[in-house]
């Protein structure tokens, strides 16, 4: 991995439980988010937070990551914890706090992010077990584990894939950036086994891995032929930090599954250099 901003994931919550009130603020807000009316929707979730309802201030927090309004993270904090203090069983004052730290790091470094650790370990520890949310905690146990790669620590950034993958086997989403995770850990095995149930619903991080390892025979046996397809594949749809098209630019500079075709590798490297993949900035300047 080259930056710690790939791992930023879609902060609009499923969050579905309903108040107890009599105007129910929070169902009416996500009616309001789901048709774009995001004025009333924020309206909404302020009456419903003022009122006292937990999810209503998580939700009111997340806008205040820029969804419809300025972002404001010093208010996104203050009704998180507005939240956690109106129910501290409701996980989702918690996620939100998390990810205000992960929206105030350094993006390349993931430096600052660690302060929101505790909160995302709090929040899936009270996950439960409503399928509703499940994304949102998927997304805090990636968010877990890349704050751990962030510092280094491999010990826990593989407990924490490991758990995610215990815990939401059929997930393409969860299955295929943990693959995509187990990567830099060099556990092939376990990016290729991963990576292959998330290929099923065409993961853009299992193609990549599939790619990677049919390419070079890890945890895998090579197959150079379906490695080019595979990154093929990934190279165009994209993932944040330029690996694929970095990746498919070797494929054509060494002759990878398809005949060698330096213009083409250039082509590549200039689309992942556009995204400070350091890699990609070696080779386009070994080959100018």
């Amino acid at each position: 991995m080259k930056t710690f901003v790939r791992t930023i994931v879609c902060l609009v919550f499923c969050m579905g439980a309903l108040c107890s009130h009599a105007k129910n603020y929070f169902q009416e807000g996500q009616e309001a988010l789901a048709a774009g009316n995001y004025a009333q929707a924020f309206a909404d979730f302020e009456a419903g937070a003022k009122d006292g309802d937990s999810d209503c201030c998580a939700k009111l927090g997340a806008m205040y990551f820029g969804l419809g309004v300025q972002m404001d993270l010093s208010k996104a904090r203050y009704w998180a914890q507005k939240g956690i203090e109106s129910d501290p069983g409701n996980p989702r004052g918690y996620m939100v706090m998390g990810m205000s730290f992960v929206y105030d790091c350094d993006i390349n470094t993931g430096k600052g992010a660690e302060r929101g650790l505790p909160y995302h370990i709090k929040a899936y520890e009270l996950k439960g077990n409503d399928a509703n949310y499940q994304e949102d905690y998927i997304n805090c146990a990636i968010q877990i584990a890349t704050i751990y790669w962030s510092q280094g620590d491999r010990e826990n950034e593989k407990l924490w894939l490991d758990r995610l993958v215990e815990d939401f086997p059929n997930s393409a989403e969860g299955l295929g950036m943990a693959g995509y995770m187990y990567l830099d850990l060099d556990e092939y095995d376990n990016a290729v086994r991963c990576a292959t149930v998330a290929d099923r619903k065409d993961n853009v991080y299992a193609a990549y891995v599939l790619g990677y390892c049919l390419a070079y025979g890890k945890g895998i046996s090579t197959n150079q032929e379906s490695a080019f397809k595979y990154m093929k594949k990934a190279a165009l749809a994209g993932i944040p930090g330029g690996d694929p098209e970095y990746a498919f630019g070797t494929f054509y500079e060494f002759g990878i599954g398809t005949p060698k075709d330096i213009n083409k590798a250039k082509y590549w490297y200039q689309l992942s250099s556009q995204q400070n993949n350091q890699s990609a900035i070696e080779r386009l300047n070994i080959l100018q």
